[in-house]
């Protein structure tokens, strides 16, 4: 890929922001000096002077842009914070993203109607409002700070934006499908043709492009505000840590310490680290030594309530089982009942005065009952009823 056109390269590198954003990003960086050299435009043409081929070159700094937004962190180019890093990979793909967009707007390119949409007039409304806000943000005066407010977007109508660029890109999507068809069937002869197909086919994927960084722009300010705010959060606490004595150089520096004052400070640092107490006891039953950390890292992730011991199926089995039990001792107990020995009338009641056994038994019972009553009479336990004072 390396000796191939410009254009042939950057027509490699444009799958690849997606797909391998690092490789892309290694191949784009060494088209930015046609673009920085004005190799491809000076600033005094506009869209019409540029060569069909070198449209699309224009767009290197957003596919650079992109590429860089999308490509993961390296190890080595990583700082110790990885906020910070991301911070400054945004930043620095705004700044080539807001440069894309002002080379946009002098060659003219916000200007170019989009085939059957309505609010192409807006995009360029839409970036200026953009890079008010910006301004806003940048700058310290309270006014500012006022003004930004004022200038924010509500829901509706971020939503509102969204969907119209969502629809303007569809558009332009849509416009390159149908002239990418026509230059399909375009005769070889037929150079003009090819060439006012390829151009518009180039500017309406430079439009595609401009909707694309204008909500990158948007989505990306309130990532750098987040992150501003955890880098702030992570130099605090590094300076409490170092004055607190807690703060531990990485290995690498450890490394690269050379001189005895830089090795004696970093010994002072260990010497600070607090003391680690390890409690050790033993298990009264067991006998077995119990590690206070060891036990309460197995505690960590155990429930504070029960487990189940069974599963619903045997649950309900051992339950079926035991309501057949006192089913069956029931009908044991009623069956007993019945069989027991008791007064006549009551075996009347329930229609066994047939039974020869039962009504022999009752006979006695029938016996003891009527000397007990003859023993007892009816009212002889009242014996001082008529004693005492009735007032009381």
């Amino acid at each position: 890929m390396e000796n191939l056109h410009p254009n042939a390269l950057l027509m490699k590198c444009i799958p690849l922001v997606s797909q391998d954003p690092g490789t892309a990003a290694s191949y784009l960086q060494r088209l930015q000096p046609l673009l920085r050299n004005n190799t491809l435009y000076s600033e005094n043409e506009t869209l019409e002077d540029a060569p069909t081929n070198s449209i699309l070159l224009l767009a290197v700094d957003y596919y650079l842009a992109m590429a860089l937004i999308n490509a993961p962190q390296d190890n080595k180019s990583r700082s110790s914070n990885e906020s910070r890093y991301r911070k400054e990979i945004l930043e620095r793909s705004h700044a080539m993203l807001h440069a894309f967009l002002r080379r946009m707007e002098l060659l003219g390119v916000f200007e170019v109607e989009i085939p059957n949409s309505a609010d192409g007039s807006m995009l360029l409304k839409a970036y200026h409002h953009l890079l008010e806000m910006e301004d806003y943000s940048h700058s310290e005066e309270p006014e500012d700070h006022l003004r930004r407010k004022q200038h924010l977007m509500t829901a509706g109508e971020m939503r509102n934006a969204k969907i119209r660029n969502y629809k303007l890109k569809r558009s332009a999507e849509k416009a390159v499908e149908d002239l990418s068809k026509r230059i399909s069937e375009i005769e070889d002869d037929d150079d003009d043709r090819l060439d006012d197909y390829t151009r518009r086919s180039s500017v309406l994927v430079l439009l595609q492009n401009i909707v694309q960084a204008m909500d990158q722009l948007a989505a990306g300010y309130k990532e750098i505000e987040m992150l501003s705010m955890a880098v702030m959060f992570e130099r605090n606490r590094e300076e409490i840590e170092r004055h607190q004595g807690t703060s531990h150089p990485d290995k690498k520096d450890m490394c690269a310490v050379s001189s005895s004052s830089e090795k004696r400070q970093l010994s002072d640092v260990k010497i600070n680290k607090p003391m680690e107490v390890t409690r050790v006891t033993q298990d009264p039953l067991s006998g077995k030594l119990i590690f206070n950390r060891e036990h309460l890292q197995s505690q960590v992730f155990k429930p504070s309530w029960n487990q189940p011991t069974m599963s619903l199926e045997e649950l309900a089995e051992i339950e079926r089982t035991q309501a057949i039990e006192r089913g069956e001792k029931q009908k044991q107990l009623e069956a007993d009942e019945k069989l027991k020995a008791r007064r006549y009338e009551f075996l009347v009641r329930d229609g066994l005065e047939d039974d020869v056994d039962l009504v022999d038994a009752s006979a006695k019972v029938d016996q003891a009952w009527d000397d007990f009553k003859d023993e007892n009479p009816r009212g002889s336990g009242n014996k001082m009823g008529e004693r005492g004072d009735r007032n009381f």
